[in-house]
């Protein structure tokens, strides 16, 4: 199984460009509780493509906060500010969406070892990595492969720079250990 990771413009040009020969045949798809405009129209042209051309995809919602930061003020104020109305609550990576992606892998992994799982989410730098990150660790990728398989294989598809969601790791331990 190999594992990509994109932002969300890039899925879109990909889903585009490849949609239509089948390249892209299965994604998780991670989006914000809530977003703005701009955003919700990309995400609306993705859902659009996965209908289109037959995707399997899995769509979950969760925000890019670490819930000891945020209820301790601590979050970045680009994050914070985004919920200071009370209007919107985050959701922040729990069990439930852990035991949901692994289920969803895990299926994939049962039919076609050699399938590709497409990640995306905003930036593609914290939350897919995270969760591409622990996939490869959890279904034995990277020892299968290498390190350097790893990174060229995920890091190329973003920007240079990765910060793994830690609560994403945290939760996908807590949970299968």
């Amino acid at each position: 199984m190999k594992i990509e990771v994109y932002n969300l413009n890039r899925i879109l040009a990909n889903t585009e460009k490849c949609g239509k020969n089948g390249e892209v045949q299965n994604l998780i798809s991670v989006r914000d509780s809530y977003s703005g405009e701009e955003t919700i129209a990309k995400q609306e042209a993705l859902d659009r493509r996965i209908s289109r051309y037959g995707i399997n995809a899995l769509v979950i919602n969760f925000d890019d906060i670490d819930p000891y930061r945020f209820n301790h003020g601590m979050e970045h104020p680009f994050i914070r500010a985004k919920f200071e109305d009370g209007t919107h609550q985050p959701i922040f990576f729990n069990e439930d969406i852990a035991r949901n992606i692994v289920s969803w892998v895990r299926n994939i992994w049962d039919n076609d070892h050699n399938a590709t799982i497409k990640i995306h989410c905003w930036a593609g730098r914290s939350r897919s990595q995270a969760i591409a990150y622990w996939l490869n660790m959890y279904f034995n990728l990277i020892l299968e492969r290498n390190l350097t398989d790893y990174i060229e294989n995920n890091a190329r598809n973003v920007h240079e720079k990765i910060h793994f969601n830690c609560e994403v790791l945290r939760v996908f331990t807590s949970t299968f250990g």
